[in-house]
């Protein structure tokens, strides 16, 4: 059909509504696919709308309510239902999504509004009531169950018991307790949803019982991954060649850095494990570098590698240094003075950096000198020589000296220099 532009009541016409000659201009319309139809959100309501679009596209219920057959079995009597109300909404709002083909649309995008369906669902199900967010397959299990009750063909339920296990066979004994359960239950929704499922209870006593108990949803659970992927993206020593991105796979519970690195060395074939550094990086700040023995769960989705020219062992350490290593290990910090440290380094790949701190005070002057010496199997030993001092933490190791024998010493260092001074020269 085609809808025309009517006019006002202060007799004015809406634009474009009239043509250079006066005459009445015929809107525009658009041709419906039907099922192709958006449904609009009424404030969080698309999970109701998700649930609705799935089961609007189930063929032999869609039909169903399609050709109207539901209208000559709606129960509005049974007690458990909610007097046709739902089974009558829904079916207008099938008709609605799946118009007849010759039916036109005044815009491109045709959308419809279910506001009747979901005021009508709010009214029996306070829980779906207002507009915020809820579970879908709650939504779905409530208008399956509102359905099968407004549509149920048996109106009056007559009781019966359910039969006794005495060795029959499964076929036979789920065919009687499903006679039994459509002595209550006969629907569309019956038809098409709902199945059988089996148990079994065996006592200590040796019983055995078996029933077949009907159901309309069955949850399956889902295997968990346990592999996540990570995102890296390399940047290149060469700033005008583009950072490329790859996707690592890695252990959720278990693995380190190092595995990252391992993984992403063998994906791009050109990427050297000790000669990079990992780090995470938000709004361009570099926020945290990751060694190799830090655990993955300290490392987001997405992360960025920059190159190193060279090898670095003070932030690369070799693969058996970090093996081992514990991960609540704390790293101490200290300056160096440049002028007064050496770096030697012997052919067998020993090497001693000598550190010597002067403080001065008003009654002594308190030298500190640090020595660390590593070795061919990559550990580290540090000794710390202290004169007048309490404790010293090097590296992570801690070695302490008794304050009051410091103190005791301090004593006799100045009676000897008191002695000193009075012995006259020469």
């Amino acid at each position: 059909y085609q809808r025309r532009v009517r006019e006002r009541k202060d007799g004015s016409w809406g634009r474009r509504a009239v043509d250079e000659g006066g005459e009445q201009v015929v809107e525009k319309t658009y041709p419906l696919t039907p099922g192709i139809t958006g449904l609009s959100n009424l404030g969080n309501t698309c999970f109701m709308n998700s649930a609705l679009q799935c089961l609007s596209n189930t063929y032999l219920l869609k039909e169903y309510f399609i050709s109207n057959r539901y209208t000559r079995e709606i129960n509005k009597d049974n007690p458990l239902g909610m007097k046709g109300q739902i089974a009558e909404e829904y079916g207008d709002l099938v008709k609605a999504v799946w118009p007849p083909k010759e039916a036109t649309s005044p815009t491109p995008n045709y959308v419809v509004a279910p506001k009747n369906f979901k005021s009508v669902i709010g009214k029996h199900a306070p829980q779906f009531n207002g507009f915020q967010q809820q579970d879908a397959q709650e939504l779905l299990a409530f208008l399956l169950d509102g359905l099968h009750e407004d549509l149920n063909r048996i109106l009056k339920k007559p009781f019966a018991e359910n039969p006794d296990y005495e060795g029959q066979p499964d076929a036979e004994l789920a065919e009687e307790f499903w006679k039994i359960h459509l002595l209550r239950n006969q629907s569309i929704i019956v038809d098409l949803f709902q199945g059988q499922l089996k148990s079994t209870l065996m006592g200590s006593c040796g019983h055995k019982s078996v029933k077949f108990d009907p159901f309309t949803f069955l949850s399956l659970p889902l295997p968990l991954d346990t592999k996540r992927a990570v995102e890296v993206i390399v940047y290149m020593e060469d700033n005008k060649k583009t950072p490329i991105k790859y996707s690592v796979l890695v252990e959720r519970e278990g693995s380190i850095v190092a595995d990252l690195l391992e993984g992403l060395a063998k994906i791009s074939g050109h990427v050297n494990p000790e000669q990079i550094v990992l780090a995470t990086v938000s709004q361009h700040f570099i926020q945290c570098i990751h060694q190799p023995w830090n655990s993955m769960t300290t490392v987001g989705d997405i992360v960025s590698v920059y190159p190193v020219m060279g090898h670095s062992p003070a932030m690369i350490p070799p693969p058996d240094a970090y093996k081992n290593r514990r991960k609540d290990d704390d790293n101490v910090e200290f300056t160096v003075n440049d002028d007064k440290s050496k770096l030697e380094d012997k052919g067998e790949s020993n090497g001693t950096v000598e550190h010597k701190n002067n403080s001065e005070t008003s009654d002594t002057k308190n030298e500190v000198e640090t020595k660390s010496v590593i070795d061919d199997s990559s550990k580290e030993k540090t000794t710390a020589e202290i004169n007048g001092g309490d404790s010293t933490s090097i590296n992570g190791t801690l070695k302490k000296k008794d304050s009051k024998k410091g103190k005791k010493k301090l004593k006799t260092e100045k009676k000897k220099n008191k002695k000193n001074k009075m012995i006259p020269s020469g």
